[in-house]
């Protein structure tokens, strides 16, 4: 999994940013550090994902039920939750499998690993999930997708 660093302040993040959320330093996005971390492989029987943001996780078990995700559940997790709709996209699971679906007529996109999907798309081990502006293209904040047992 990739993530971008600071060069100022080593603040990581999924995404490259024309600023940085943490000190505020204005940056281009060749200022970005790379770094490449590690995520184990998704595990056999895998019974819920996390979705990891810059400000905690959410659990998503694996029940056999579709669930909604908009602003008030990404705000627990990401700072920058306000780019969502009430209700951007839905997870749901086929066998040990967890699928986003975008959730149509929303104003901003749903994307996997910054490629904007408008269909059911399976979330890999440490994929990253968005929401970014339709035209712009331009994310308003990642969300790391990990497996557990």
């Amino acid at each position: 999994m990739k993530k971008y660093c600071c060069p100022e302040c080593s603040a990581s993040f999924m995404v490259p940013q024309s600023s940085c959320p943490d000190c505020g330093v204005e940056l281009a996005e060749t200022d970005w550090r790379v770094i490449e971390e590690e995520l184990p492989p998704k595990p056999q029987n895998a019974s819920c994902i996390h979705m990891v943001g810059d400000l905690g996780n959410l659990v998503f078990h694996r029940l056999g039920t579709v669930r909604e995700v908009g602003r008030p559940l990404l705000s627990q997790i990401v700072a920058k939750a306000g780019v969502a709709e009430r209700a951007q996209f839905k997870i749901s699971w086929e066998g040990d499998a967890c699928f986003v679906t975008p959730i149509p007529g929303t104003k901003n996109a749903t994307a996997v690993n910054g490629a904007i999907i408008e269909c059911k798309t399976e979330l890999r081990q440490g994929d990253c999930l968005s929401v970014c502006g339709r035209s712009s293209g331009r994310q308003g904040f990642a969300i790391t997708i990990q497996y557990f047992a």
